[in-house]
């Protein structure tokens, strides 16, 4: 297939983790993909954050939020910039990423095909142990709206002369995307902050007839041990309320209250091996993030998870 090299925006948010960010920018400034612009969003770090990346890459665009708007927020922030300045496709990719230097060829030449109505993922491995799988896109558990990994813990070598295949949806830590879906689906929903938010995005997105695509010739490597912390508090709350706001959002009738009231249930009971392990911040904010939900409260946290039990 002739590849005539549409351009992309690659899009890497910023929070507080410069070394992170920089070394994600690193092994961008290596790929050999000819028609890719990096952006650069800060969210509203308030540290050295946007001195150093002006510092060792004065020549991306770096965006500042002004403030944390969480992962839509800050993500739409360079959504829109790359869709006002002409571009094809749009990558949003985790910050805590590398990536390999021929990683964005694959994905592009799917998306590509006409009528270009493929989202594309690549092999996400674990960078820890750069032979194994982190996921290959991801599916639903369909009784609670829980997002799957695929091929977790699978070795890369088993997989990497697979050909592409579709998945239920595409994972935020890396995704690909033509302005024809943003244009026809909308940027992410901002009200969940963070958690769920590309998983929603993907949904709305197969509705609209875009087909979601994992890519085993492409390969970037996670830190999984670095965006692993679900037993904080914060996160906690974000993945019980944002799990509920999902199901509302796209499940309807018999499914969704299930959903629902499975996943409240283990909220409840989960809460209780937290009390009982003296995590009692990590309990309420099992219980908040179900309150929130039910009076309608989204967006940032809205409460304090940080202080000490």
């Amino acid at each position: 297939m002739k590849l005539d090299y549409p351009r992309v925006a690659i899009i890497v948010l910023n929070w507080r983790k410069p070394a992170e960010t920089l070394a994600c920018l690193e092994s961008l400034a290596h790929i050999t993909y000819p028609n890719a612009h990096i952006v650069a969003v800060d969210n509203g770090s308030g540290d050295d954050s946007v001195a150093r990346i002006r510092q060792h890459y004065p020549a991306i665009t770096l965006l500042e939020t002004g403030a944390n708007l969480g992962y839509a927020g800050g993500n739409n922030v360079g959504i829109r910039w790359a869709l006002e300045h002409g571009a094809d496709y749009t990558l949003i990719l985790n910050n805590d990423v590398v990536v390999a230097p021929d990683f964005l060829e694959p994905l592009v030449a799917i998306a590509d095909q006409r009528p270009h109505r493929v989202i594309a993922t690549p092999m996400i491995c674990e960078m820890g142990r750069p032979e194994i799988i982190w996921t290959l896109g991801s599916d639903i558990e369909w009784r609670t709206g829980a997002p799957r990994l695929r091929h977790a813990s699978e070795r890369r070598a088993a997989w990497q002369d697979a050909p592409p295949q579709e998945v239920v949806f595409a994972p935020g830590t890396a995704l690909l995307a033509p302005r024809t879906a943003w244009e026809r689906v909308g940027l992410m929903d901002e009200a969940y902050f963070l958690y769920y938010e590309e998983t929603d995005w993907c949904f709305h997105a197969v509705h609209a007839g875009f087909r979601m695509v994992a890519v085993p010739a492409s390969v970037v490597w996670h830190d999984v041990e670095s965006a692993g912390a679900r037993t904080s508090p914060a996160i906690t709350y974000y993945m019980t309320r944002n799990a509920l706001r999902f199901l509302a959002r796209n499940f309807v009738g018999w499914q969704r209250l299930r959903g629902q009231a499975l996943v409240m249930i283990d909220a409840a009971w989960h809460s209780l091996g937290d009390l009982r392990l003296g995590q009692r911040l990590r309990a309420r904010a099992r219980w908040r993030g179900m309150a929130d939900y039910l009076a309608g409260r989204f967006g940032p946290l809205s409460y304090e998870v940080t202080s000490h039990e």
